[in-house]
């Protein structure tokens, strides 16, 4: 992993983590555990969050979540968030809910 151009070889633990506003672009956070990390405000442009556990985490909804690398899983999440909300989200979206609430354990509606 590499944060502000330092190299970590272990997996970063960033649980509970204070991440408010945190310029994180171009971040390798891969297989980081971000759970109940506070990442509002937090700019993750380009950040490498394949991996990454997010569970109970605070995603960015602006601009500084875009272009981030995820995972299937985590795209699969954020799906079953999205469906919680949206009760007209597309197709698409609610396959990939379903999916991830059959391997949470949870109900989609």
């Amino acid at each position: 992993m590499r944060i502000n151009g330092y190299v970590i070889e272990t997996m970063a633990d960033l649980r509970d983590a204070d991440l408010r506003d945190a310029d994180l672009r171009c971040a390798d956070l891969r297989d980081a555990d971000l759970r109940c990390a506070d990442l509002q405000g937090a700019n993750l442009q380009y950040a490498d969050l394949q991996g990454a556990n997010l569970d109970f985490s605070c995603w960015p909804l602006w601009c500084g979540s875009k272009n981030v690398k995820l995972d299937d899983n985590q795209i699969d999440q954020l799906c079953l968030h999205l469906v919680w909300v949206w009760d007209k989200a597309p197709d698409s979206i609610v396959i990939r809910a379903n999916q991830a609430a059959e391997r949470r354990w949870v109900k989609v509606k």
